[in-house]
């Protein structure tokens, strides 16, 4: 949801696990990925939200909104721009906004320059801890830390496999891996088949 959004220019939602039905969905992570909105304003975005959310059958993670959720709907919580009065935001420009390229920095200012004239504040150089070990200058990298000799600090351990010649990136969740060693101490491969054995679960690719 956030980067589609982010590189389209449009307000993206992205709820919490459980208040959107993923009925039909193929969730790379039954505990991260979940159904969201787009749109151009976040009022429309709201109220996509409001058409959308809610219990579904076909989905036993929504079955824990229930009780929770605001009577009425999230359209009520929408304010204007009087909402920005007071408000501070931190901008991370070593960790994210210096690798930008030149387009995407002018809409940058444009938007900096908009919030603060509605009241709000800016600091700037608010970085994120390690960023130098956590974040790739040249875009989005699973693996960005154990290719530079750290380990990854994400809620993703990245298995690399050779799978029929191919060399695959598993991205697992961490619990997910944890199990996994637990019961395979080790991942052992079949000369025959070229196939690692990880339990039937995980297992979606064999060389026949």
């Amino acid at each position: 949801m956030i980067n589609p959004a982010e590189r389209n220019a449009l307000i993206g939602i992205k709820p919490t696990v459980g208040l959107t039905s993923r009925a039909g969905v193929v969730p790379e992570s039954a505990h991260q990925d979940t159904v969201g909105t787009f749109a151009k304003t976040v009022k429309d975005a709201v109220y996509a939200l409001d058409a959308i959310y809610g219990p579904d059958p076909r989905d036993n993670y929504t079955a824990a909104q229930v009780g929770k959720t605001p009577l009425g709907g999230y359209a009520q919580f929408l304010a204007d721009k009087n909402a920005l009065k007071g408000a501070t935001f931190g901008l991370p420009w070593a960790s994210f906004w210096a690798l930008n390229n030149p387009a995407q920095n002018a809409q940058l200012t444009e938007l900096l320059n908009l919030i603060s004239s509605a009241g709000a504040t800016v600091i700037n150089g608010t970085e994120l801890p390690d960023y130098q070990t956590i974040v790739s200058p040249t875009g989005w990298n699973w693996d960005y830390g154990s290719t530079r000799g750290y380990p990854n600090e994400s809620e993703y351990t990245v298995v690399k496999v050779d799978v029929c010649g191919v060399m695959v990136l598993l991205l697992l969740p961490t619990n997910v891996l944890s199990s996994v060693l637990q019961q395979y101490r080790r991942l052992s491969l079949r000369a025959d088949k070229h196939e690692y054995q990880i339990p039937p679960r995980y297992r979606r690719l064999q060389c026949r």
